[in-house]
């Protein structure tokens, strides 16, 4: 029960980081188009700092994305001006590979820029504990119960 509750509330918490993500998106975007004007500074605070940026334009993401895009979409986050923005997040694109955060997709006909996305693993295993989660919370504690004691009898 108690296991339950903890993949629920992880599953949730992943669907509230992603909502969180597109939120963002979205108040950038307003934000510009709101001044009406393209030299306009985008608003500060929405991300604290370039690696948050670019897990949050990841998060945000529908598909994978080049690394030029993912600049694009952090400057409008409202990051403070960087001397050169795309070799920082292209240092921060590596961290993210090499802690399994993000995956490199194949580009399409095999040649030419990769381009990334949330890993695979991540979305299908929060994917995996929300459904778990759903099922065990719609059974009675009896049906759990019954259900716990048949695999502990067929691993004996």
């Amino acid at each position: 029960m108690a296991l339950n509750e903890l993949l629920l509330m992880e599953a949730e918490f992943f669907e509230m980081e992603k909502r969180i993500a597109k939120q963002k998106k979205r108040i950038a975007a307003l934000h510009e188009l709101a001044e009406g004007n393209d030299e306009a500074p985008a608003p500060m605070g929405l991300v604290q700092g370039i690696t948050d940026a670019c897990r949050t334009v990841f998060r945000a993401a529908d598909e994978p994305l080049y690394p030029i895009q993912v600049k694009e979409r952090v400057e409008a986050l409202g990051l403070p001006p960087q001397q050169n923005l795309l070799a920082s997040v292209h240092t921060v694109i590596r961290r993210l590979v090499a802690a399994n955060e993000i995956q490199e997709v194949s580009p399409i006909g095999g040649s030419g820029p990769l381009a990334y996305q949330l890993t695979a693993l991540k979305r299908f295993a929060h994917a995996h504990k929300a459904k778990l989660a759903r099922e065990q919370a719609s059974k009675t504690p009896g049906q759990q119960i019954a259900e716990l004691k048949a695999i502990r009898d067929r691993n004996k």
